[in-house]
This record gives structure tokens, sequence and C-alpha cells, in this order.
């Protein structure tokens, strides 16, 4: 059996991160994601991805704080190993220019 690629989705909790990570899953991925605030959301797609048979990891991420972004990379690694893709999904809800946006 061929070895599954791993995504990490941000804020892969919400209601367009989950729609990422599922097809992602239908894709053949192993699933990481992240949330902040949503943690029965995250509960709910968890369920909803090992139902079909996916490897799932939820992380708790603050992704404004680069000590859990670090975190969530060692995580990721400790538990697939790899990492393939990466989607930056997760908002602030701020809206500003690509000159305007900070590290944070």
């Amino acid at each position: 059996m061929e070895e599954r690629k791993v995504v990490l989705v941000t804020g892969g909790s919400g209601d367009i991160g989950r729609a990422i990570c599922l097809e992602f899953a239908y894709e053949g991925y192993a699933i990481a994601f992240t949330y902040m605030r949503s943690y029965e959301s995250a509960r709910q797609l968890e369920s909803e991805l090992r139902d079909i048979d996916v490897p799932v990891l939820s992380v708790k991420a603050q992704l404004a704080n680069p000590g859990d972004i670090a975190t969530l990379f060692n995580v990721v690694e400790k538990e697939y190993g790899r990492l393939d893709c990466l989607v930056n999904n997760a908002a602030s809800g701020v809206q500003r220019s690509v000159n305007e946006i900070t590290e944070k």
C-alpha cells in the first residue's frame, strides 16, 4: 500500500477549512488541521474523517504566535513524519493589502 500524502490545513474547523479537509481526504491524504476557538467543530470534523477511515490530527494553535507555529509543525512531523501540502486558510478577520501584512 502506498503511503498517504499529508496536508495541513490552517483554520480547518471552519466552513471553508472543513470543505478543504474533506476534499483532500477524498483524494487520499492524511489530514492535519488547526483550530483556535471552534473546539466542537474540530471534534465533529475529526469524527467525520475517522468515519471514512482517514488519519486525522487536530491541533489548537494561535497562528499569530510563532511559538504555536513551531509546535504545530513539530506535532505534525511527529505524528506523520512528513508534510506534503500546506493550505493557509486561517484568517484573523482583518482585511489588509499584502504590503501591510506583518508576521503576526
